[in-house]
């Protein structure tokens, strides 16, 4: 959270001067706490706060502010988990991904590009009309309302 508006507050002016955009990266616990993950959810949680109360000052200074909430991603540290997991059952690292894809309901997990892309596109003009939105990248991962 501290290393958030650390950079928030490094950032603001250049920001405010080039009338630029901030995104936020999140996470989905932020609306669906789990219990495996009482800490990032409680961080999540601040983070969806803290952009909405950013993104109100951003208003005022002509910066667009939005959050991404990303799902289940397929990055290297997910991998190494994925295969101490995995490992700790005693199955193959792709059938605990296989069985981690049916829990969640989705049809396959995120890949990097889906994140950045949306990310990319809050970053233009064509985004000129969102301010304050909290965006789940997630591949219906988060059931919620």
């Amino acid at each position: 959270m501290f290393a958030n508006l650390r950079v928030i507050k490094s950032a603001w002016p250049l920001l405010k001067a080039s009338a630029g955009h901030l995104v936020m990266i999140g996470g989905g616990t932020a609306k669906t706490p789990d219990r495996q993950l009482s800490l990032v959810s409680a961080v999540n949680g601040g983070l969806a706060a803290l952009s909405k109360s950013v993104a109100e000052q951003g208003i005022l200074d002509g910066i667009h502010v939005n959050l991404v909430q990303p799902g289940m991603v397929k990055t290297s540290r997910r991998q190494k988990l994925f295969e101490k997991l995995a490992a700790q059952e005693g199955i193959e690292t792709s059938a605990y991904i296989d069985r981690a894809i049916r829990q969640l309901r989705v049809t396959r997990l995120g890949e990097p590009d889906d994140v950045a892309e949306l990310v990319a596109f809050l970053s233009s003009a064509r985004s000129r009309w969102m301010q304050g939105s909290i965006v789940d990248v997630d591949g219906g991962q988060n059931k919620g309302v």
